[in-house]
Formats: C-alpha cells, structure tokens, sequence
C-alpha cells in the first residue's frame, strides 16, 4: 500500500443506502474505514440529515457543509421525498420497496451525470452536486437497480448487502423462507440482471458463518452464481467510538456507571431495543414494562410510546428510557447484562462483538431467521416464538416474557461462553479475513484510479 496517501486525494467513493437507519448505520462505518485512504461521499434522503446530526453522526464545517463526524466522509441529502419514519405496525408490515427505489431513482442518477448543470428549469434534486470524478459506486441490495444506472456511465459498482448473507437465498427464491416484509414481484429477477453487470458483492458479514450460504449460491445455475463475494464485517469497533458526543452520550454512560457501582461491578443492566423501525402495539409495551419490572432496565423507546408505559415503571430510578440511545455505548459496558432486541443484524452484530446474549423479539424480514441462528445455530441466547407480524400481531403476555427472561438467567453460563467464541470469531475476522476483502477492495479502487489517470493522459 505504498501510493496509499498519493491515491487518498484523488480516489472517490460514492455510498447510497436504504433510507432506514438499520441500513445507513453500516454504510457509515464502511465509509468511516474507507475514508482513511479516498474521499467519500454518502448519498441519504435528505429527511435523515437532521437526525444524523442529532445522534452526533454529522455536523456542518466551516463553509456549512455536512459531513461526517469523521473527516473524509461528505453526506448530501436528496430530496427524494423518503420522509416516511417507515414505521411497521399492527397493521401494516409491509414496506414499499419500489416505491422509495423509484423516489430515489431520478436524483441519484442526476448526481451520477457529470455533466449536469443546474437551471431554474432543472433544479438539483440534492443539497449539492458531486464534484469529483468516482472510482467506486457502491448501492444497497434493496436499491440495486441503482448500479445498472452507475455501469452505465461506466463507473465500477458494488452491491452492499447490510444483511447476513443467507439473504441471498431469501431473495433469489431458492429458500423455503418468506419475508414478511414482501419484496416485489421481479426481485429476484432484476437483482439476477444487476448481478450480472455489478463487478461484486459487499457483504456486512464474516466469512465463517456464511458457507454455507456463499456454497449454496455457487451452486445454483444463475448469471451470479461465480459473482465475487467480500465479506468485511465488523466494521464497528468492538469499543465505543469516543468521537461522537452529545448530551445523550455524556448521560448515558454516567447512568451505565452509576449502577455498575450500585451492583458492586456486576452485570445487571437489560438493555432493549426493537430497532429504528418497528413499533408495537401499546398494549404490548404494557405487558413488557410489567415483565422487565424488577430489572435495572435501559429502553430505546420512541418519545410518543412512553406515555403508554405504567408510571410506576417510569418512574423507577433503575429504569432509563430514551427516545434514541446510543447502541454501542451501551452493549460494550460491562454491567449490561444480555440484549433484548428484534433480531436486526446490525444489531446482532453489535452485539455479538461486544460479547453479550441476546434475547431476541423477531417481527418481521430477516429477524425470525437471525434468531433462528442465535438460538440454534450460534447457542448464544434465546428466541421468542410466534412474534412475527404476519397478519395479527400477537401479544405476548407478561408471563411468558417472564419465562423467557428466566431462561435467559438459568442458561447465562452457556450463552456468556458461546458468545464469547462468537466474538472471537469476528475479533479474528476484523484482523484476517475482513481485512484481507477490504485489501481487495482497497486493490480494485487504485488500479481504477490509475486507470482512469492513465485515460485521462493518453486524451
């Protein structure tokens, strides 16, 4: 990597994710890493920046540019009218993919012209243009269309699955697994089209728990069956990241020590969190307040649920709520003693690399497999049964929480043992394998570089 810091003025990294949270997370933390070495610049709908700025992701410089909280890192917004909390409920788990794909669709590929020129006729669909030449495009798997646009205009492209890549059988067709969350009619088949022309597959995994599903993508008959496969997780550091602060930040971890003190160093702490997306009923939220009770509890909650909480639960000194909190902070604490969430894989992942069990509530898409996985596969915590928001939500009672909770506590000397191995595994893959795709990546975006100079001389 010798011409690295020649290169790092000149390559160009162009990002676009899902405009939900879950998604956005790790394309930031796979600019962060590639920020180190080129420019990068993350496309998001325009919707999101401010929230981004109030979870200490973003900021405004000195010429009232946003951009990342780490330097390298330029964010621009697209009016894309994505506004949506995309919120899934009760009565609707269900999200319009090709519809939020066609809104982003018309100002993604006016940013990807160069030529574009503003006019009052043509506004810029965007808080500002790209003014780089791009080395790498890199776009969602759910927003994959966007790459035929990219090889179009003849700019290398990378599909990003921020999933686990057992995805791809879910998507393909070749699983007995549905998702709840229904994708298109012609998924499958346009995403077979976008693999055929993509020059890779990004994937937010590690490579040890995913051969099974690389083998059996390699044996099916298909234009992406031999497509390459990176696999670069975990692109999170194992600790906090000290770099982002806000008020939120500072008081969390003071509450976290607090009650490590009051437990003499001891875990003892509950954390529980159902994602960005997902909002349960209110009688739901009842029967949870009243099963987590005794507990030293800290609850992401959205703010407009918190009323429907018991005010003896509020009210109680060893339970934190938060409108948003700051996930990482709070797994790699010591007194944090298991997790219970969704089954998103980010957060599966956060949690896995900080070492903590998991007790996971799945509702819908990839969750319901994730915690298959968990409970069977890796053995590192428990899986409630039936949550699934196909058709009625189910609300599980108190109780039943309660047993699980219970069983959480009788099997924590398992669980702490086997996700220590789990962390392991991706504490080795941060350092090996992962490090040795992102030397790929890094490979394939200098030699465009060079390339693209090469043309440029040669003109």
């Amino acid at each position: 990597m010798g011409d690295i810091h020649e290169i790092k003025n000149d390559g160009h990294v162009v990002l676009v994710p899902l405009p939900f949270f879950g998604h956005i997370i790790p394309f930031l933390d796979f600019a962060k890493f590639l920020s180190a070495y080129y420019h990068v610049t993350v496309i998001v709908s325009a919707s999101k920046l401010d929230t981004l700025k109030q979870r200490g992701f973003a900021f405004e410089d000195d010429n009232k540019k946003l951009v990342h909280a780490h330097s390298g890192i330029d964010l621009i917004g697209i009016f894309d009218h994505n506004d949506e909390d995309y919120e899934v409920s009760t009565s609707a788990a269900y999200i319009d993919l090709e519809s939020i794909f066609d809104r982003m669709r018309v100002p993604v590929r006016q940013l990807l012209s160069s030529a574009f020129v503003t006019s009052p006729s043509i506004p810029l669909l965007a808080t500002r243009p790209i003014d780089r030449p791009i080395h790498l495009f890199v776009a969602d798997v759910f927003i994959h269309m966007l790459i035929r646009d990219a090889q179009e205009r003849d700019i290398m492209s990378h599909i990003f699955f921020p999933n686990n890549f057992s995805m791809v059988s879910v998507i393909l067709g070749t699983s007995t697994e549905k998702l709840s969350r229904s994708l298109p009619p012609d998924f499958a088949s346009e995403f077979v089209k976008t693999c055929s022309t993509a020059n890779g597959i990004i994937c937010h995994s590690i490579d040890k728990l995913e051969e099974q599903a690389v083998n059996d993508l390699r044996q099916q008959l298909l234009p992406c069956s031999n497509i390459p496969v990176r696999f670069v997780a975990p692109l999170m550091s194992e600790q906090f990241d000290n770099k982002q602060s806000t008020d939120t930040i500072t008081y969390v971890k003071q509450w976290l020590d607090t009650q490590w003190k009051l437990t003499d160093a001891s875990p003892s702490v509950i954390y529980i969190s159902f994602g960005t997306v997902v909002s349960l009923a209110p009688e739901q939220l009842v029967q949870i307040a009243d099963a987590l009770a005794p507990y030293s509890v800290i609850w992401s909650l959205k703010a407009q649920f918190h009323t429907c909480l018991p005010s003896s639960f509020i009210d109680d000194q060893k339970h934190l709520l938060l409108h948003w909190a700051p996930q990482r902070l709070i797994l790699s604490h010591p007194v944090v003693h298991f997790f219970l969430s969704h089954g998103g894989w980010n957060s599966m992942l956060e949690c896995m690399l900080a070492g903590k069990p998991m007790l996971i509530w799945p509702l819908f898409g990839d969750q319901m497999r994730n915690g298959r996985r968990a409970e069977q596969d890796y053995k590192i915590g428990q899986c409630i049964e039936n949550t699934s928001f196909d058709g009625q939500q189910r609300i599980v009672a108190s109780d039943e929480i309660t047993g699980y909770l219970k069983q959480m506590f009788d099997r924590e000397a398992t669980h702490v043992e086997n996700v220590q191995k789990i962390q392991k595994i991706c504490l080795n893959a941060k350092e090996n394998s992962s490090r040795l795709y992102l030397d790929e990546i890094i490979k394939i975006i200098n030699d465009r570089v060079t390339l693209q100079k090469q043309q440029h001389i040669e003109r």
